[in-house]
């Protein structure tokens, strides 16, 4: 979880975060990758971004750290000091959120918008419509992923509505 990577070593670079989040063998495409991800990160207010000239390497150094918003994102239930924390965590939410199930539903938003029924376009076949779904198969959500989300998450990744919970 990068937000308590980076919160674990109070300021960090790219190179100091690669170890952590592989097997220590990230190309300069990944680093790249990771370093675009934190400017990013940095400008909805999720980290800091910090430069300092490096007199040895002649270039600017980036350093990362949390902003009071990127500690919410944090995972661990434990301080640094051992204690258990007081402050709230909406990790597993936005875990939730960023599933590919939610994710993919968006793609059907004009459809549910311009009240297309299920058309060439829908990546799953939908449920009969009756009298309990007639609604439903409408929804984003069902038309992306052949079943409500109700029945999507209790039945098939009951795990990620445990998150959603928490």
């Amino acid at each position: 979880n990068l937000p308590d990577i980076i919160n674990d070593a109070g300021k960090c670079t790219v190179d100091e975060i690669t170890p952590h989040i592989s097997d220590g063998s990230v190309s300069d495409g990944g680093k790249d990758a990771l370093s675009r991800i934190l400017r990013l990160l940095s400008s909805v207010d999720i980290v800091n971004e910090e430069s300092q000239f490096d007199e040895i390497s002649g270039a600017d150094v980036f350093y990362y750290s949390l902003t009071p918003m990127g500690a919410l994102l944090r995972m661990s239930d434990v301080s640094d000091q051992g204690e258990q924390r007081k402050q709230p965590s909406l990790s597993s939410c936005v875990r939730h959120w960023t599933e590919e199930p939610l994710w993919t539903s968006y793609l059907e938003l004009c459809n549910y918008v311009r009240g297309d029924d299920n058309d060439d376009k829908t990546s799953k076949t939908l449920p009969a419509k009756n009298e309990q779904n007639d609604n439903d198969a409408l929804l984003p959500f069902t038309r992306s992923n052949g079943m409500t989300a109700d029945h999507y998450y209790n039945s098939k990744k009951p795990q990620s509505l445990a998150l959603a919970n928490e």
